[in-house]
């Protein structure tokens, strides 16, 4: 048989590769959680083998109600009624593993989970964003804050300047002795 997955979240397979229309279909978002996925073996050819085993709820029914398999002749069972095992090649163990990895994640409970956890990371990364955003304004602010004192130190400075000038200037004038105007021109 050969096996194709879907983003449904189906396991398609069919008779050869050649067919247009699936003999059947695995539905795997019904799998319920004692659904397993086992690596079988390797063979020596390099060919992987692992399986799906479907433990089903009482009666042979899933959770939601829906009946175990539909037509899923030839794949290997187990003497179990409630328990189904379904064996799958792959060419090579990498291939394999893929598959496995695959099948395990393509259902959709798996992808609202992703969505699920995708979401609170995108809140928390929002909200450490905002939080960004509140240092990077305080930031702006002191930066403000600090430009504005740096001019007014730069304002003060040149104030101390023309005042130290002016100091100067007072201090040469009170060193000088006063003229003393000789007697000669003052009758004149």
């Amino acid at each position: 048989r050969f096996f194709v997955l879907k983003p449904t979240t189906h396991l398609y397979y069919f008779v050869s590769p050649t067919d247009s229309e699936p003999r059947g279909c695995i539905d795997l978002d019904c799998l319920s959680s004692t659904t397993t996925l086992r690596e079988v073996e390797t063979l020596p050819d390099g060919r992987f083998r692992f399986e799906i085993i479907i433990a089903d709820r009482e009666n042979g029914l899933y959770d939601d109600g829906t009946h175990v398999s539909t037509d899923l002749d030839g794949l290997e069972r187990t003497d179990n009624p409630h328990v189904q095992r379904i064996m799958l090649e792959a060419r090579n163990e990498e291939v394999g593993r893929e598959w496995m990895s695959m099948i395990d994640k393509e259902r959709l409970s798996c992808a609202r989970s992703d969505i699920d956890t995708l979401e609170h990371e995108k809140l928390e990364l929002q909200s450490r964003v905002d939080e960004l955003e509140k240092q990077v304004e305080n930031f702006r602010l002191v930066e403000k804050d600090r430009d504005m004192a740096v001019q007014d130190a730069s304002e003060w400075r040149k104030k101390f300047h023309r005042l130290d000038e002016a100091v100067r200037l007072l201090t040469q004038q009170i060193r000088r002795p006063p003229k003393i105007e000789s007697p000669k021109n003052a009758g004149e």
